[in-house]
């Protein structure tokens, strides 16, 4: 390989370490706490259908070193071009896969949100959307010209065709973002509501970011506010009769997080309890409340124990989905305070970071993207511990890249690449402005001092000439 070649590609690296060191150490940790922890966690997965412990540990070793490969690999996008061209295929390939789940996806649990894919079993597309719509976002009200616009207004006209009852109106920026979003949202609100309120509220914070708040944003808050509020009341007051055995049964399953635990007793039966016996089924356990019982042990167990290691949690044979939605229940069960805490500030810290980073870029494309990547991970850990913690419903929202299951974590280190990738550009960037700027100051003093010199020069060539003359 010629030397320059290898000098270039050792620069590269170079400056992409020196630019992403804090980057790269938070995703490190949060990969290494994802070990430890899925060592404890994956134990109820060993024996379901014949699996062994050791099957099951080799799956989630290779989930985790593809992680690995993913994140290095989409950190290594180097031109603004290729970021752009990756975000919009990303964005495309996983609204594909959002219309294609209802009829050839995987039912798993009464609901179907995965594709059935060859070598590595399934995928969720919905995990990748969350970064489409950041890249949609940062295209639509970033300040580099996409032709994205022109998608929206296509697809308006398709809806106009299809229901003759929308009005003609001019596409804003705005309204072409929440075309582009919300129209594959229809394809995934029947099956993972959970999923959908989380996508249109990282929507909604993205507008706010791109700082186009018109009226039609305004029309769109009060639209899904009268929705909401609809769908609550159908969801608290539909009887389950009326939906079971139909493909609206899984509102069986919604009011069920809405309303209070009964054990297993009809509401008529629960009201007619006394409020003492009322709260004393809530240390009864049944199937529909077992996670959500046990976490509140584990994290009991862990703040009141302290640290005491992987592999030591009690509670982890209890809970089907503690490798899942609950495994930061876990994380304090056997870490105690320190998981407790630590966790959320690796999060935190990441936030942070990236803030400082994002006000330093001259391009609103760099700032909404590192925002909108930056806040999807950190609002679906946010939730993820809420669920763990008893502090709102089960979500079904992973804690990012430490959750076992490969497509939350594929998104997430793909997701934590392209960060790496875009504050490598703005430092690669600001470099460039740098040098370009010196290079212009020390043209201007040359000029400068070439200018002032120029006198002095004449005078002295006369002298010469006067000199030469009094030799002769």
């Amino acid at each position: 390989m010629p030397i320059d070649v290898v000098s270039k590609a050792d620069g590269l690296r170079k400056s992409f370490f020196r630019s992403n060191r804090v980057i790269v150490s938070l995703f490190l940790v949060l990969w290494a706490i994802a070990v430890l922890v899925q060592f404890s966690a994956i134990s109820f997965l060993a024996g379901e259908e014949g699996r062994t412990f050791l099957g099951v540990l080799v799956k989630s070793l290779g989930i985790m070193f593809s992680t690995l490969v993913l994140f290095f690999l989409f950190s290594s996008i180097q031109r603004r071009d290729r970021l752009i061209n990756t975000g919009w295929l990303i964005f495309l390939l996983s609204v594909l896969g959002i219309i294609l789940v209802p009829f050839i996806g995987l039912e798993i649990n009464g609901a179907r949100r995965s594709l059935p894919m060859p070598i590595i079993g399934s995928i969720q597309p919905t995990e990748f959307f969350k970064i489409g719509i950041v890249f949609v976002a940062a295209m639509v009200f970033g300040d580099f010209n996409h032709p994205i616009s022109r998608l929206a207004d296509n697809l308006m006209n398709l809806l106009r065709r299809i229901f003759r009852g929308i009005p003609q109106f001019e596409c804003s920026p705005t309204a072409s973002f929440f075309i582009l979003v919300f129209t594959p949202l229809f394809f995934v609100f029947s099956h993972a509501l959970s999923m959908t309120i989380f996508l249109v509220l990282l929507s909604l914070i993205l507008v706010l970011y791109g700082g186009k708040i018109d009226r039609f944003f305004i029309k769109v808050v009060l639209g899904m506010a009268i929705i909401a509020g609809v769908g609550f009341l159908a969801i608290k007051y539909t009887p389950d009769s009326a939906v079971r055995g139909t493909k609206l049964e899984r509102m069986i399953t919604w009011k069920n997080r809405l309303e209070p635990d009964r054990a297993g007793l009809t509401k008529e039966e629960y009201n007619a309890l006394s409020k003492t016996q009322q709260d004393s089924l809530n240390y009864v356990i049944t199937d529909a409340t077992m996670q959500e019982k046990y976490a509140k042990m584990a994290v009991a167990r862990g703040l009141h124990n302290g640290i005491q290691g992987a592999g030591n949690s009690k509670m982890r044979h209890f809970m089907p989905e503690i490798y899942n939605d609950f495994i930061y229940s876990l994380i304090i069960e056997e870490y105690g305070y320190l998981g407790l805490i630590g966790v959320p500030i690796i999060y935190l810290l990441l936030l942070l970071y990236i803030r400082q980073i994002a006000q330093d870029s001259k391009y609103r494309f760099y700032e909404i993207v590192l925002y909108g990547l930056t806040t999807s991970i950190v609002l679906q850990a946010l939730v993820n511990m809420f669920v763990a913690t008893g502090m709102i419903p089960v979500t079904g929202q992973t804690l990012p890249l430490i959750s076992y299951g490969g497509s939350s974590q594929w998104a997430v280190s793909i997701q934590f690449g392209l960060i790496a990738a875009v504050v490598s550009i703005i430092y690669k960037e600001k470099m460039a402005d740098k040098r370009e700027q010196e290079e212009r100051e020390k043209s201007e003093t040359d000029a400068i001092i070439e200018t002032s010199q120029a006198p002095i020069t004449e005078e002295l060539e006369g002298l010469d000439e006067e000199t030469i003359n009094e030799d002769e």
